[in-house]
């Protein structure tokens, strides 16, 4: 299992005081949902540029607005500036962060408190890596170590040439990550998912 937190989720910086590592680029397409994708569905939403072919849970289109348009409603709203770009993935625009002190609240619900099954879909473009350790893309925790998740997007000032995002998560009691392998470069549009099968 994932350990739930009773916290918000945060698009484009961690949930974390002192320590909110803000993401520089575009984001499209934030889709949640509450069972593991198969490798073939994620394939088939990249194919198509869509998240529509399977029912999510939430899913920020952010064409010039923070609505979530799945039929639970959970809504986000944007502090600091974040805004809108026309250069969109999909649909007409994407959110826009600028790394250093915006990003978008989506309030705490019930429907988003997932522990076992969980698969997070999201399209990003970086237009400058961070000049920290790490910045973050998605979160949900408030401690490092005591999170449901944190969806790292590492830079050069990691340490080496680690521009690749990882996935923390306190799964089974114990915070463990998974890194991906393929290194992101700037003013590209990549598509991210992350899967988490409690019974594998």
């Amino acid at each position: 299992y994932i350990h739930s937190l009773i916290v918000d989720y945060e698009i484009g910086r961690e949930n974390l005081t002192g320590y909110y590592n803000h993401f520089n680029g575009l984001i499209d397409e934030v889709t949640i949902y509450n069972r593991a994708l198969t490798a073939e569905e994620i394939k088939a939403h990249y194919d198509a540029a869509s998240s529509n072919l399977t029912p999510p849970i939430a899913v920020w289109h952010m064409d010039n607005n923070w609505q979530d348009s799945s039929v639970m409603g959970n809504h986000g709203t944007a502090y600091n500036g974040a805004t809108f770009s026309a250069t969109a993935k999909i649909g007409t625009h994407a959110g826009s962060f600028d790394g250093v002190d915006d990003y978008v609240g989506v309030a705490d619900s019930s429907n988003l408190d997932i522990t076992d099954n969980l698969t997070i879909e999201l399209w990003v473009k970086p237009v400058a890596y961070p000049s920290v350790y790490a910045s973050h893309l998605i979160s949900k925790g408030s401690a490092i170590t005591d999170s449901n998740f944190q969806w790292y997007f590492f830079g050069a000032t990691a340490g080496g040439d680690y521009k690749y995002t990882r996935v923390y998560a306190t799964a089974g009691g114990t915070w463990k990550a998974v890194s991906g392998s393929y290194l992101l470069d700037l003013n590209q549009w990549y598509h991210l998912a992350w899967v988490y099968n409690s019974s594998s």
